[in-house]
């Protein structure tokens, strides 16, 4: 595979900011550290930081010694696979033997061991071929055929687009899901509703990610805060900042 670009344009999925997810550490264990199979990462709506937690997990598998294979379904954005600066490729799914190792179709991340990464389809037939259950379940079995782990990106839930492979289809045919939303942005009745629409499927939801990126961090609101005291009272204002900003306890 070709190396990650060095653009600070490069995206987020290969940037990883691990404090921010809140429940990595125990949804990893849950969901990879000890089982063999395949993840699919989804979520409610767009730009949750389904593409940064898939590669993340891929990661943390393959740091614990797992042959992990990183997969790009998110065809909505395609941002993965973009980030690793990796061709796009005709699967040719529809022609293939259902048990045909799709060696062609993987590469291994230069300077990661034990990861391989599948970039996203560019042919519209193994997109079709993908959107029925159970030939999404032969694919996915290929894959962990060949693989400990194998974690997939995909399109948000609440996702219209016709070029899209359902990440509902997706999760019932995967081992197991986990559902990323963001803290604080993400309308509860959306991650019901998607939640409730893997549950009817027969996906095994594995857990739900918090991703608090948004949210202010204490130290933000504290700094906030001293610049309203600040219009009150400079000296006093000025006092709280420096403190607050020499905090090893906030920083």
């Amino acid at each position: 595979m070709t190396k990650k670009k060095d653009s600070n344009a490069t995206s987020n999925a290969v940037q990883l900011q691990p404090t921010s997810f809140t429940e990595i550490n125990r949804i990893h264990r849950q969901a990879l550290s000890a089982r063999r199979g395949s993840l699919v990462i989804t979520s409610a709506l767009g730009g949750e930081g389904v593409s940064t937690f898939a590669h993340m997990m891929a990661l943390r598998s393959a740091d614990n010694g797992q042959r992990t294979l990183l997969v790009d379904l998110n065809l909505r954005n395609g941002g993965l696979s973009e980030a690793f600066n990796a061709e796009r490729k005709i699967w040719g799914l529809a022609g293939r033997e259902l048990n045909e190792p799709l060696t062609d179709l993987i590469e291994p991340v230069e300077g990661v061991q034990n990861l391989s990464f599948m970039a996203a389809p560019r042919d519209d037939e193994s997109v079709q071929f993908l959107r029925d259950v159970q030939r999404s379940k032969y694919f996915l079995t290929n894959l962990e055929h060949q693989f400990d782990q194998v974690v997939i990106d995909t399109t948000p839930v609440g996702a219209l687009n016709r070029q899209n492979i359902d990440p509902v289809l997706l999760s019932a045919a995967a081992s197991r899901a986990v559902v990323v939303f963001m803290a604080g942005v993400t309308p509860k009745d959306k991650i019901h509703r998607c939640v409730r629409q893997l549950e009817e499927a027969g996906a095994t939801i594995e857990g739900l990610l918090v991703n608090d990126y948004r949210n202010p961090t204490l130290q933000e609101e504290l700094l906030k805060f001293s610049d309203g005291v600040k219009r009150l009272s400079p000296a006093v204002g000025d006092w709280l900042r420096q403190k607050v900003l020499k905090s090893t306890f906030l920083s």
